[in-house]
């Protein structure tokens, strides 16, 4: 300590002797940088060292703390322990005693079990039938929590279709899209839990069945009506088909199921849903109508100023092709067929406007395999695209458009 003491008053005496070179009372007194520099450093490793020592003497000071007060705490329980011993406050040997006295009575216990005819067995069944009643309570309480929660589910499940079923067509895009996505999640919701509760071996009420019920049949007009504005997934249609097949197979087989759940109605709306969500969905024909009239009335068509235009056609066109991929194409009329052979026709067109830029228009990566994908959609579908297009296509992305013309636009 007194080591400590010592550097702190030569510290004190270094710090007050030294001097700023704003405080030198003539500049000739300044020392020049050469001589400081070497001194400046040398100072500072100096005081490097002072700091990585005294952290160490701190260190080990706090180590030395902590055992001291470990030893103290222990030989104060080892006080208080001795002192509980002398005034008894602990009868070490009385546990001894418990425990023959307990010996003695489970040997009279096991004597009247022998008398009686109740043995050991039966003891130990006892034992484990009072270890799973627990167990059996949890899953009672867990298939009521399920089934309550279907309940509220349910219920909204058929109060959401019916306000969907009731928006008009020409609803505001926003407003349907919010009804949509509630009445989609509380579907998946009702349904998950419905197919849950059939597996776990509950029972279902009439009053869940026949909501339930009653929201499905809206569905498919609730999509049809509504799948412009409200975009609805092959996999959310797949899943609830896939659901609502399983409810009704299980109420065919099982008597004890309210006879709702196997109804005719109910049993057809996969399908009813499946064929529903194939034939409508965005009119992409029509968009792309729109889009090719409105640019060529305001005269927006000129080589230099093709790269928007012409990305956002072939977009719409992509995804018309992927739609029809995804649903059935067969579905689709003559009428609509000719629609698309003249929007592929302006295509065409347009890539060729393109090509006379000054500068050639950029093209996003993901649609290299455009021409490919044109390609196989023709493939599967014979003379419904142009030969032109292909052919165009697949020069342009080879030639000067290569890695140009298309953006991608949702």
């Amino acid at each position: 300590m007194d080591v400590l003491l010592n550097v702190e008053q030569q510290l004190v005496r270094v710090a007050d002797a030294l001097m700023l070179p704003s405080n030198y009372s003539h500049a000739s007194r300044v020392p020049s940088a050469a001589i400081l520099t070497p001194v400046l450093i040398h100072i500072e490793q100096l005081l490097d060292e002072i700091r990585s020592k005294t952290r160490a003497i701190v260190a080990q000071a706090s180590r030395q703390r902590t055992e001291e007060l470990t030893n103290t705490k222990n030989a104060e329980f080892e006080d208080l322990r001795i002192k509980l011993e002398t005034q008894d406050l602990v009868g070490y040997d009385s546990e001894t005693e418990t425990e023959d006295e307990a010996a003695v009575e489970k040997e009279k216990e096991g004597e009247n079990e022998l008398m009686t005819g109740v043995g050991v067995k039966r003891s130990r069944d006892d034992e484990t039938e009072k270890a799973e009643e627990p167990k059996l309570k949890r899953q009672e309480l867990a298939v009521v929590r399920n089934r309550n929660r279907l309940s509220d589910n349910v219920a909204i499940f058929v109060k959401q279709a019916k306000k969907c079923s009731e928006l008009r067509e020409d609803e505001e895009a926003a407003t349907v899209r919010k009804a949509m996505t509630t009445l989609m999640h509380r579907s998946s919701l009702s349904l998950k839990g419905m197919v849950g509760l059939i597996q776990d071996g509950g029972i279902i009420s009439e009053a869940i069945a026949a909501d339930f019920r009653d929201a499905v049949v809206l569905l498919p007009t609730v999509i049809e009506r509504h799948q412009e504005k409200r975009k609805i997934s092959r996999n959310w249609i797949e899943g609830t088909t896939k659901s609502i097949a399983q409810v009704v197979a299980h109420a065919k087989k099982n008597a004890d199921v309210p006879a709702c759940l196997a109804d005719p109605q109910l049993e057809a709306m996969p399908r009813s849903i499946t064929e529903i969500w194939a034939s409508s969905g965005p009119d992409l024909l029509r968009k792309m109508e729109n889009y090719i009239e409105q640019l060529t009335r305001f005269g927006a068509l000129e080589p230099d100023r093709m790269e928007k235009p012409l990305g956002k056609l072939a977009s719409i066109f992509r995804k018309d092709i992927q739609t029809c991929k995804q649903k059935n194409s067969a579905s689709r009329t003559e009428e609509d067929w000719s629609r698309f052979a003249r929007i592929a026709e302006v295509l065409v067109e347009w890539i060729r406007l393109a090509e006379r830029a000054t500068e050639p228009p950029n093209l996003r990566p993901h649609l290299l395999r455009f021409d490919r994908q044109i390609k196989g959609f023709a493939k599967k579908n014979p003379g419904r695209i142009p030969p032109n297009l292909i052919e165009y296509v697949k020069l342009a992305l080879l030639t000067r458009l290569s890695l140009t013309i298309f953006f991608f636009y949702e």
